[in-house]
């Protein structure tokens, strides 16, 4: 997950002075909420993920979030989905709603179609339905409904890439680096 790291980074660059004029506070605390893989129903499989879990784990890490002291923001740092569909994402964002301070997201590979489309089958009708072909369901949401679901969470627009000031003097940058067609 590269570009959670390389959101990190620029939070603690900003943070350290780096490019931006001081921040008139002692002490900034944030927290990075990355890797959630929730899908509304089984057989979403994602390699290494607890899809299963997703959800309790989800509810938890916003509870603990919510029992931190001093906390500024959160910054979300993508892979939401485990599956792509409208259901996932109303679970996934209820449960980020939760949050008792602002939250920031960063789409992740899984966040939307991302590989390239499977080639089209043959044309559906009554030749292709006899011999037992049906057509793949659709992919799921696209990227776009993703960011527009999480407007003002960073997003504001169509764009995948965002920049905020989150405190006085302190800018995050949000870049959203799947290059579609490309996993």
């Amino acid at each position: 997950m590269p570009r959670a790291w390389l959101c990190v980074l620029l939070v603690l660059l900003v943070t350290a002075g780096c490019g931006a004029p001081s921040v008139p506070r002692d002490r900034i605390t944030f927290a990075v909420l990355g890797g959630v893989y929730l899908a509304a129903g089984p057989g979403a499989g994602v390699e290494g993920a607890m899809v299963e879990d997703a959800q309790a784990l989800l509810a938890k890490a916003v509870a603990d979030l919510g029992r931190a002291k001093d906390l500024d923001f959160v910054i979300v740092t993508g892979d939401l989905l485990a599956r792509a569909d409208g259901l996932s994402l109303d679970l996934v964002k209820a449960a980020l709603e939760e949050l008792r301070v602002p939250y920031l997201v960063v789409l992740g590979a899984h966040d939307g179609p991302s590989a390239a489309a499977p080639a089209p089958g043959p044309a559906s009708g009554p030749a292709t339905e006899a011999a037992g072909y049906s057509p793949a369901p659709p992919c799921g949401l696209s990227r776009s409904a993703v960011v527009w679901a999480f407007q003002g969470r960073g997003f504001s627009g169509p764009e995948g890439y965002w920049s905020r000031e989150v405190l006085p003097g302190l800018v995050v940058v949000g870049l959203d680096t799947v290059q579609p067609g490309r996993a």
